[in-house]
């Protein structure tokens, strides 16, 4: 491991479990009066991977708000690659205001069929 590499990223220690996401969320910093836009792509109790709108890049420390579930929490980018920002939660999650509530709506099967493989019963 490179020596300029903080030793909290050591192999030995156990990532949490990150589930994919496709959310929208915003940071926040210079106290609250710049916001910058972006994707949350996968998420944890310990940091999320975010893609950023418009090219933009975010600063080392800020406040990444995810309206859909209705937190925010302090952050502070690990990774950076092209749109792509790694980050780790430096504090607690903060309950806000949920703005909107996430609906999936299903678009395809009529009612009573499957996309599973039907299995003949036996006689």
């Amino acid at each position: 491991m490179p020596a300029d590499l903080p030793d909290t990223l050591d192999k030995t220690t156990p990532r949490s479990l990150r589930r994919r996401t496709l959310k929208r969320g915003l940071v926040t910093f210079a106290g609250g009066f710049m916001t910058l836009e972006c994707t949350v792509r996968n998420l944890s109790e310990t940091g999320a991977r975010l893609v950023m709108e418009n090219g933009a890049v975010p600063p080392d420390q800020f406040v990444l708000a995810v309206q859909v579930d209705g937190f925010e929490v302090d952050c502070q980018v690990i990774h950076r690659a092209a749109d792509e920002f790694g980050v780790r939660f430096v504090g607690q999650r903060r309950a806000t205001r949920q703005r909107r509530q996430q609906t999936v709506v299903s678009t395809g099967a009529a009612e009573g069929r499957s996309i599973r493989r039907q299995v003949p019963s036996p006689r």
